[in-house]
């Protein structure tokens, strides 16, 4: 899977260390010929790699949870009345086996406005929310979730901070996370119910062409699944007439057309570099 980080947030390690060689006389050139097979088998040219989108979404960027900025925005759910705001439920992780969810967190999807079920992108620039579909991008994305490790800044109510969700074109799965055990793979994530028919590699192909002739403008949206209920769910568990959403946007935030040397999308709602608050944000509330 590529080209994920270990979360890219949180620094990464350099692919190849110092590699050394003693090599003499008339067996050099032979010598660099077989290090260059050899190099070239267990990593493949850039070209090679199939078309792909990568984005980095949350509520705040990992590596500015310091000095003064500690407490990114949190997002609140109601009880079933209408009162008693509580921050919306994380992932609680097994004590014994920390890849293992034992209870869900409320879900967060990526996602975006359409116009029709086949998911042509609507949005416009002064219109954020136009659209008769939500596209949903992804299906087991929740609050709290992480990314590749216990984590108790991850690992928190209210919050989802950066992942890594890969779009690769002509594939069908939505992939978050690059560590073993903390991967999420949600295949054809808008099937749900009230949702698209349409495949991802389909609405990929969509969201491509949009940007292409113009803008194609991406969302979060998040729930409470069960506001009766301290605890989560994902996509299969949404109630109607039950679960409650919160969609939000920005006017920056562009689908980047698959590529094979790919740009990063970057959704952060909450950034020090902006003051700690966050500007320029239409929100839309909804059950």
């Amino acid at each position: 899977m590529f080209p994920l980080l270990k979360n890219p947030r949180k620094g990464s390690s350099p692919l190849l260390r110092d590699i050394s060689s003693v090599i003499s006389g008339r067996r050099e050139l032979f010598a660099s010929f077989i290090l260059l097979l050899f190099v070239s088998s267990f990593f493949p040219l850039e070209e090679s790699q199939a078309a792909n989108t990568p984005v980095l979404w949350g509520t705040a960027d990992y590596d500015e949870l310091d000095g003064s900025f500690n407490t990114p925005l949190e997002f609140y759910g109601l009880n079933a009345a209408g009162a008693s705001a509580a921050k919306l439920a994380k992932d609680i992780y097994n004590a014994g086996t920390a890849t293992q969810v034992d209870t869900k967190g409320d879900l967060v999807e990526l996602g975006y406005f359409a116009s029709d079920a086949a998911g042509t992108p609507s949005a416009v620039s002064g219109d954020l929310f136009r659209g008769k579909y939500w596209i949903p991008l992804t299906s087991t994305t929740r609050i709290g979730m992480q990314s590749d490790g216990p984590d108790a800044t991850e690992n928190a109510i209210g919050r989802i901070l950066p992942v890594q969700t890969n779009f690769i074109s002509g594939n069908n799965d939505a992939v978050t996370n690059a560590v073993s055990g903390y991967i999420r793979t949600d295949t054809n994530p808008s099937a749900g119910p009230s949702y698209s028919s349409a495949t991802l590699s389909d609405i990929i192909a969509k969201l491509d062409t949009a940007d292409g002739s113009g803008d194609a403008f991406l969302a979060m949206r998040f729930y409470d699944i069960n506001p009766a209920s301290s605890t989560g769910g994902d996509q299969s568990d949404l109630a109607s007439g039950t679960s409650r959403y919160n969609t939000i946007t920005n006017a920056l935030w562009k689908w980047k057309a698959t590529n094979n040397t790919p740009q990063t999308v970057t959704m952060l709602i909450n950034d020090p570099e902006n003051s700690n608050s966050p500007t320029g944000y239409d929100m839309e509330l909804d059950s």
